[in-house]
């Protein structure tokens, strides 16, 4: 069954042609300047045990501290890759998926926990928390 084998908050992410994927700044804490604010950021990870010569659907949704949704991506086509073909027999156990993902000025109302819930195929494969502190304290607060 796909699971999520690793996963990361980071600043950016930076893949050209041919080159391989180059993570920025990883976070542990999502610092906006102030909150409540905009702020951008990237999600970067793995699916373990998915069968990689199978087209899928993904979908990610950002949730506040109050189970309130702050983004959502939809779900959308993750097509076969190349590659996959070339690891048709492979076990599955050693099949998987990277993904990256950039979302750009993300609002954030408070501070506190916040979780990005991953559905493969329509299915909640894992939950990520974060917290969420602005560096700088809006309105006084």
């Amino acid at each position: 069954m796909p699971y999520i084998s690793s996963f990361l908050y980071a600043e950016d992410s930076v893949q050209l042609p041919g080159q391989p994927l180059n993570i920025v700044n990883p976070q542990i804490v999502l610092r906006p300047m102030f909150v409540p604010g905009m702020f951008s950021f990237t999600i970067v990870f793995g699916i373990s045990e998915v069968v990689v010569t199978e087209a899928h659907t993904l979908r990610c949704i950002f949730c506040g501290p109050e189970g309130e949704v702050v983004l959502d991506t939809g779900a959308f086509d993750v097509p076969v890759q190349p590659d996959a073909i070339k690891r048709k027999d492979d076990p599955i156990e050693t099949q998987a998926l990277m993904v990256n993902m950039n979302f750009r000025n993300v609002p954030f109302k408070c501070e506190g926990r916040y979780n990005t819930q991953v559905f493969l195929d329509g299915t909640n494969i894992g939950n990520v928390p974060v917290m969420v502190r602005g560096n700088e304290r809006a309105f006084g607060k």
